[in-house]
Parts: structure tokens; sequence; C-alpha cells
């Protein structure tokens, strides 16, 4: 409660990085087909560490 007074948009950058993840999601699902599982999508994710998403994108085309 005090960190929402304290910064109350703070919350806003997770919500919008919800939303890409979800996005790339979506996206390589379609891309990969029968190939996709949660369990991939989220290894390469962790995999790749803290990175921009662009560097994501890049890894998941990697892993086609």
């Amino acid at each position: 409660y005090y960190d929402m007074i304290e910064v109350p948009t703070n919350y806003l950058k997770y919500y919008f990085t919800y939303y890409q993840i979800l996005d790339l999601k979506n996206k390589y699902k379609n891309s990969w087909g029968d190939d996709y599982s949660d369990y991939r999508f989220h290894k390469i994710y962790l995999d790749t560490g803290p990175a921009p998403f662009w560097i994501l994108e890049k890894e998941y085309e990697k892993h086609r």
C-alpha cells in the first residue's frame, strides 16, 4: 500500500511488460504451431535472462 502511495505509477511498467510478454507468446505460439509448448517458451525466456524485448525476439527466432 505504501509503495502505491509513494510511486503511484510504478505498477504500470509491470502491466505493460505483461502485455509485451503476452504478445511474444502469441506470436511464437502461432509461428511454432505444434512445436509450441509453454515449457519451451518460458525456458527460452528464463535462459536468456534480463534482456530487452528485441533480444528476446532474436532468441526465439534462433530456437524456431
